[in-house]
């Protein structure tokens, strides 16, 4: 009975990464990506026509992803139950 009780109150950290991963797709239903039109991130060259990213389309801008960050605490949280193991 006691074996059940741990294991219901205290379950596995392991499980935490799972629980993390499965809510990503609902964070991202309450706070969705942006990002701007595709032509506002091109420029046309004059002469062919062809379209070429601009400079600073071409540098990752980071936005509050809360699900990732939440995601690495949960490989955080695994590996510290590993190693304590």
């Amino acid at each position: 009975m006691i074996y059940l009780m741990t294991r219901i109150g205290w379950p596995p950290l392991l499980w935490f990464q799972h629980v993390c991963s499965a809510l990503v797709p609902v964070m991202y239903i309450f706070n969705p990506p942006t990002s701007p039109p595709r032509e506002t991130l091109l420029v046309r060259d004059e002469a062919t026509q062809i379209a070429y990213p601009r400079l600073d389309a071409r540098v990752v801008k980071k936005s509050r992803e809360l699900p990732g960050d939440i995601y690495a605490l949960g490989w955080l949280l695994c590996i510290l139950e590993f190693c304590w193991s």
